[in-house]
Parts: C-alpha cells; sequence; structure tokens
C-alpha cells in the first residue's frame, strides 16, 4: 500500500497514520549509539563534545534521538536528533523539515524547537541523512480540545 506521498509504506505504519484518538505517551529516552562526525560538525558552538546519546521516541521514517552535549564554557545542553535513510527522499524530509520550522520559529518560536542544522552522514553508501533541532521535552499531553468559534461566526 501507499500513502499521499506515494512512499511504500506497512501495515503498521497505516495504523500509525491515522489520528490517534488515546493519548499517547511521552517518549522516553532507551539505547544509547553513536553520533555520526558530520552530526557532530554541525553544532551550533564549535568545541561542542558529545556525553551522551540515547535513542528517544519513535518516527515512522528514521530514527530520532536525544543527544546530551557539553559546550566549551562547561554548560550541558540538549538537542534532538532525527535520521533517515531513505536516500534522496530523506534528504528532501530532512531539508524541507529544517526550512520549515526555520520559517515557523522566525514568526512563532515557542511554537516549534530551533532548527539548528541539516545534513548528510559521512558515510557515502547508505544516503543518510539528519536533522538537528533544540530538544524539547514533550512531557505530559494539552488536555481535550475544545471546539472554537471565532467571532462573528454565522450559526
Amino acid at each position: 500500500m501507499e500513502s499521499i506521498s506515494n512512499i511504500g509504506i506497512s501495515e503498521a505504519q497505516q495504523r500509525v497514520e491515522q489520528t490517534p484518538s488515546d493519548l499517547i505517551d511521552p517518549p522516553i529516552a532507551t539505547r544509547a549509539y553513536q553520533v555520526d562526525e558530520n552530526v557532530i560538525k554541525s553544532f551550533p558552538v564549535e568545541g561542542t563534545t558529545v556525553v551522551h546519546a540515547l535513542s528517544y521516541g519513535e518516527s515512522l521514517w528514521g530514527k530520532t534521538g536525544k543527544v546530551i552535549v557539553q559546550l566549551p564554557d562547561g554548560d550541558i545542553q540538549n538537542y534532538f536528533l532525527k535520521v533517515v535513510t531513505l536516500g534522496s527522499t530523506g534528504r528532501f524530509m530532512c531539508e524541507g523539515e529544517y526550512e520549515s520550522l526555520k520559517e515557523i520559529y522566525q514568526v512563532s518560536p515557542d511554537f516549534v524547537p530551533r532548527p539548528l542544522a541539516w545534513g548528510r552522514y559521512r558515510e557515502l553508501k547508505p544516503e543518510i541523512y539528519f536533522l538537528l533541532t533544540q530538544f524539547r521535552d514533550v512531557g505530559d499531553q494539552v488536555g481535550p480540545l475544545r471546539s472554537y468559534k471565532p467571532p462573528n461566526f454565522p450559526t
């Protein structure tokens, strides 16, 4: 089966692509992994080092992680890393999300995480791309949605 974007998806992905009606559990950090050299080079502050990197949450199209770093001045920061292994499709996904986040962040910085970088992993095969943003702890979800009627809306 294919999604709207004509990218083949599995039955499990089809189920997840439907709008959930139940609360979704907040993501949790799990197993450690190695951060690619090109991701490290893209950190916004030169000389930043990785303290720890953990898988974090789930993604239909790649892997997601929480990268804990130490800045040269000793401060600790957390970054969110998305890694996509879909070749040129992954490139368009990471670049598109980065550019979209950048525009949204300019007008509403509280609405999205600050985008930091996107790029390609150092290894050439397979083509692997990444998106790096400010980390936001998702935590508890918002309460139930209420219907909203704009002022002067005809009834």
